[in-house]
């Protein structure tokens, strides 16, 4: 079995031994194990799923380039499921990764949407990309590539942005008219209606990204396309609407059925604003209407350093007497008339945000498949959270004593500030503040011991998204 970097260390010496000597006589370190990864991926296909979590047992990120350079393309589903995979690097990263393996080698031919991209129009290879999404937009909607702009003398230190006015040149669709110098930045948005897989497909293929396999017709290609988002793109009140979305309904399917008062399958700014706040949606709160129950800590947590290491010797209040309607145990005292007002405004406003996000086609309204982006923001989260839980467990035994290590102030609450430095002190690789979103039930930027046990219920409760 392949040992993680943060198993290293644990030995497998002959019986009898004690722990120190087969610490002393076995030990396996990150590159070990990534110079035998990379002398057997030739031997090895897999899915995206799969490289995925190979990716997540190491949490040096130049090991996890490595692990990325040496398998995907032993991925039979890369160009269409690749998307699982660039979730787990940040921007810098994934930039590095591109130069180092090429962007057309890594781009993401069926599923381009909400990845913003800056192309250096000097190099052949990123100027054909361009051409890519500009005839790719021709053939879905012109107005697909959003907020593109050039830098004509770039690269620059400070770049000069010129905005196109009356949009991209039409001269563009023919590659040779496109200018051999400055940056190219833009972000491809596409209406689930307007998705053209033959399109991508052909590009994909022996159009541009050379991949062969590839299913002719597009029921093939739906079978097996997983769509999925990048959280980095994503705002956060699109995380905070979802999050009460998957809370407070059955489905999403069953979010927007409620929202759609006509009934005729799409809906209006008013019927999606309007519904959700008469649903109960607020900026500071979403998705928290019950109680969660209390929880006490374990009596004897496990006995590690990480427990004590910088810790305040304050002794530490019992949770489960906290008593009230929220998760921290606090009562709190009802609004005013006006504070009431000033809220339900804060949500009208990040509701409109978010219906102009789901809005990809600018036609005014939002139909199933266009709220259907949801679902991939969904899936991405769910397997964030999955995996941070995971780690958690692994790292500390229990999500227990995860805790106590992250209340450094023994104040039973968890700032956003403390739960980053958890994360950070165990090199947890992942959407640290969409996933603390979510655990925020009642939006006051703290998480309670209840709130954070919420964890123990993903991949129980907390179904993994279809």
């Amino acid at each position: 079995p392949v040992l993680s970097s943060r198993q290293q260390g644990r030995p497998s010496g002959p019986t009898g031994t004690s722990k120190g000597e087969k610490e002393a006589a076995v030990r396996l370190d990150v590159e070990s194990v990534i110079w035998s990864l990379r002398a057997a991926s030739s031997a090895m296909w897999l899915l995206c799923s799969q490289l995925r979590s190979l990716i997540c047992t190491f949490h040096v990120a130049q090991a996890r380039c490595d692990i990325l350079g040496f398998f995907f393309l032993r991925c039979v589903d890369w160009p269409v499921n690749g998307k699982l995979c660039r979730c787990k690097f940040q921007q810098q990263e994934w930039e590095q990764l591109q130069k180092r393996l090429g962007h057309i080698s890594l781009f993401m031919f069926f599923q381009p949407e909400n990845c913003g991209v800056s192309l250096d129009l000097a190099v052949n290879e990123q100027r054909r990309i361009l051409h890519f999404l500009i005839k790719l937009a021709a053939a879905e909607n012109p107005i697909n590539l959003k907020k593109p702009r050039i830098d004509r003398t770039g690269p620059n230190l400070i770049p000069k942005w010129e905005n196109f006015v009356s949009g991209i040149p039409l001269s563009w669709e023919n590659i040779d008219a496109i200018p051999e110098r400055g940056v190219f930045d833009a972000t491809y948005m596409c209406s689930m209606e307007n998705v053209r897989l033959r399109v991508r497909r052909r590009f994909a293929g022996p159009g541009l990204g050379g991949w062969i396999g590839l299913p002719e017709e597009p029921v093939e290609l739906t079978r097996i396309i997983r769509w999925w988002t990048v959280l980095e793109a994503v705002p956060q009140d699109v995380i905070r609407v979802l999050v009460f979305l998957v809370t407070d309904f059955n489905s999403l399917g069953d979010a927007f059925s409620t929202c759609d008062v006509n009934g005729d399958g799409k809906l209006n700014h008013k019927e999606f604003c309007g519904q959700l706040l008469k649903s109960g949606f607020r900026v500071g709160g979403a998705g928290y209407k019950a109680p969660i129950p209390p929880i006490s800590l374990p009596a004897s947590p496990r006995d590690s350093p990480e427990l004590h290491e910088g810790r305040p010797t304050t002794p530490r209040r019992d949770s489960a007497k906290r008593k009230g309607p929220g998760p921290d145990g606090i009562q709190k005292p009802p609004l005013s008339p006006g504070e009431a007002k000033v809220q339900e405004d804060q949500a009208m406003e990040a509701l409109t945000m978010v219906y102009r996000f789901l809005d990809a086609s600018n036609d005014g309204d939002i139909s199933l498949k266009e709220f259907e982006l949801l679902q991939g923001i969904w899936r991405e989260l769910w397997q964030s959270m999955w995996e941070f839980k995971n780690h958690l467990l692994e790292c500390f035994g229990s999500l227990e004593n995860a805790w106590l290590v992250g209340d450094r102030d023994d104040s039973n609450m968890l700032e956003y500030t403390e739960f980053q430095r958890l994360c950070k002190f165990r090199s947890f690789n992942g959407p640290v503040r969409q996933i603390f979103l979510y655990l925020d039930k009642d939006g006051d930027d703290r998480i309670a011991l209840q709130e954070w046990m919420l964890l123990d219920g993903v991949g129980v409760k907390i179904q993994k998204p279809n």
